[in-house]
């Protein structure tokens, strides 16, 4: 997934933190930065009134796992060949399979698991005649592409009819938040 990753990661905490009716998100990096405010509050560098108060943050009960559970590119070519020339075609295909899982702190044990599966698709066409080919467009499998089909089936891990929200009855019949 190279340097898309973070991006993937960070539209999981952006759909769930769009919930806090359900999720409140605590990053663990974000946490070394309120530490640290705090901690200067504590030095008397700033004024009492001011400062931030310590020992306020609540202990964290879940931690939300994902995981890419397959990502498959496929690429299929066609022709239709007449006699003064033909068609040419390519479609290429990404399919990426996410899954989710909440897990209690506490435990360890696993509460609840949502499931998605996104796609992306390129076709290119062209036509063939007896001085040559003429394509237009390219069918190859990108990079895009696979960002695109795993970013589809983290939304659908969390919103679509297998997904967290879903499971917790929080979606509407369309998967869509109230």
């Amino acid at each position: 997934f190279g340097s898309h990753a973070g991006v993937a990661t960070e539209e999981l905490i952006t759909l769930i933190s769009d919930r806090p009716d359900v999720f409140q998100v605590y990053e663990r990096i974000e946490l070394q930065d309120l530490v640290d405010e705090q901690s200067l509050g504590m030095t008397g560098l700033i004024a009492e009134d001011t400062a931030a108060d310590v020992g306020n943050l609540s202990g964290v009960e879940y931690k939300i796992f994902g995981a890419l559970t397959n990502l498959s590119a496929k690429e299929d070519s066609f022709g239709l060949a007449g006699l003064t020339g033909g068609l040419l075609g390519s479609q290429a295909s990404v399919v990426a399979n996410v899954s989710i899982r909440v897990v209690e702190v506490s435990t360890g044990r696993v509460v609840l698991v949502g499931q998605g599966k996104g796609s992306s698709k390129r076709v290119s066409g062209g036509v063939a005649s007896d001085s040559g080919a003429f394509m237009l467009g390219s069918a190859n499998v990108t990079d895009e592409m696979a960002f695109n089909a795993v970013s589809k089936a983290i939304k659908d891990a969390v919103n679509g009819k297998e997904g967290l929200f879903t499971k917790m009855g929080v979606n509407d019949k369309k998967g869509k938040k109230r």
